[in-house]
Order: structure tokens, then sequence, then C-alpha cells
């Protein structure tokens, strides 16, 4: 399963309307927040009352390295640098080192380095985390074109349904023409074999005619 299938599931099934205001309230900052500047604040109340809580106190700690995590993310598309101390007071329920082996732990994973659309590396001499650009290579650009043709091919099916009858018309006859073209490529070379099995029938009578 996917992540917005899972998401969709979560909708579809009212997980979250039957789930305590605290969990609800997590779950709308990791998903619908995209402000990294006031993330920790708003998830603040509600992780502090999860904390007191026998129940979900166990679980407090992974929703905190989600939400630095995430945190991470949204600071990756707006700046290109962040300080080690301005990271820190952005996440106060965590510590520096959690949140350096959370990122650490995040990247090793190929899943994970998908979460990031540029390049992360600390800067231990400067105290900086650096958010880079990544250098594309021609596969991946390959792939990034392909999906984008994708997307917009299914909006334009989702604006105007009769290009999907269009294309579907171009396919088959586009798959005719192929297999027409087969047909006759397949022909020639029976035609060619053939000739080549006459040929050298002849050239073998020949020989023989020849010995004698």
């Amino acid at each position: 399963p996917t992540r917005n299938s899972l998401l969709s599931d979560l909708e579809l099934r009212g997980v979250l309307h039957v789930a305590s205001p605290q969990v609800r309230q997590i779950f709308n900052v990791l998903e619908r927040e995209n402000d990294p500047l006031a993330l920790s604040e708003l998830a603040r109340p509600a992780l502090q009352q999860l904390s007191a809580n026998s129940v979900y106190v166990r679980y407090v700690r992974a929703l905190e390295d989600t939400l630095t995590l995430r945190l991470l993310v949204q600071l990756s598309e707006v700046f290109e640098t962040v300080s080690f101390d301005r990271l820190s007071s952005l996440a106060p329920f965590s510590t520096f080192e959690r949140v350096e082996r959370t990122l650490i732990d995040t990247l090793y994973h190929p899943l994970g380095q998908r979460l990031f659309k540029v390049d992360v590396r600390f800067d231990y001499l400067q105290r900086f985390v650096v958010f880079q650009a990544k250098e594309l290579d021609a596969d991946t650009v390959g792939d990034q074109l392909a999906s984008l043709t994708h997307r917009l091919t299914a909006v334009l099916d989702t604006i105007d349904p009769a290009l999907v009858t269009e294309r579907e018309e171009k396919r088959r006859a586009l798959f005719a023409a192929v297999a027409a073209s087969a047909e006759e490529e397949h022909k020639r070379l029976l035609n060619r074999r053939a000739e080549y099995e006459k040929r050298r029938r002849e050239f073998e009578i020949a020989r023989l005619d020849w010995e004698q």
C-alpha cells in the first residue's frame, strides 16, 4: 500500500473521528501544516497531553521523531542552510543528537531519501545543516518527465474525455500498423529462407555433378 492509499483508507474508515483530540491534532500538524517555524508550537500541547497519558506515552518518542522529520523536510523546501542552534530551537521536544540520528537513519534508507527533494548534509565545522539541490542524472530526469507526462495526460482526460477515445483509436491504429508490419517482415524472412534453401540445393546438385 502507498502512503496516499493509507491516508485515504483512514478517511474512509473514519479512524480520525474516533481518535483522541490530541492524536487528531498531531495528524493535522503532520499532514496539513506547512509552516516549519510554527510546527513544534502547534504540536507541543498535544505532545504534552499524550506524554501524561499512560496509554499514549509509549508512542510519544516516535511521534516526536516523526515531527522532527517532517520539520526537516519542510525546512529543506524553504531554506538552503539552518544552524544547529536554530534547528534545536525549532524542535524543543527533542535533542540535537536525536535530530541528527533521525535524519541519518532516514537518509540511509532509499525510501527515506525520497522524502527530500534536495541533498542533505551536516557541516560540523560551521554548525549548519545544508540543503543542496540534487544533480539529476539522465535516468532520473527521464523518470520525472515520464511521471509528468502521465499526470498531464490524466488531467487532460478529466477535462476532455473525448481525448481518451481519440488516443485509444490512435493506439489501435498504431498496433494494427505494427502487426501488419510484423506480418510482412515474417513473410519476407520466410521467402529469404526459402530462397536460401533453393540456392543451397542447387549448389549441392552442381557440386555433385562436378565431382562425377
